[in-house]
């Protein structure tokens, strides 16, 4: 969900995804220089939906801008969920 919004929603010229762990979690960043989150976007169903997903496994997800442009997507789980 997160390289598929920044292929069709960031208009981002580079993305880079990091994969780590952290204690028992995994955790996933989407980070892109595109155009940023739209404000007062009301359309997440997205974002919403790996919001739910990272829930129902001891998780979270965020969207939120960079500092130089762009967004930074993280999302988290427990992998003994």
């Amino acid at each position: 969900e997160g390289l598929s919004n920044a292929a069709r929603h960031a208009r981002a010229s580079h993305v880079a995804v990091n994969v780590r762990m952290e204690g028992e979690q995994v955790v996933v960043e989407v980070i892109d220089d595109g155009v940023g989150l739209p404000a007062g976007n009301q359309r997440r169903s997205g974002l919403d939906n790996m919001g739910e997903r990272a829930r129902r496994h001891g998780g979270s997800s965020q969207a939120r801008p960079n500092q130089e442009g762009g967004t930074t997507l993280r999302w988290t789980a427990e992998l003994n969920s």
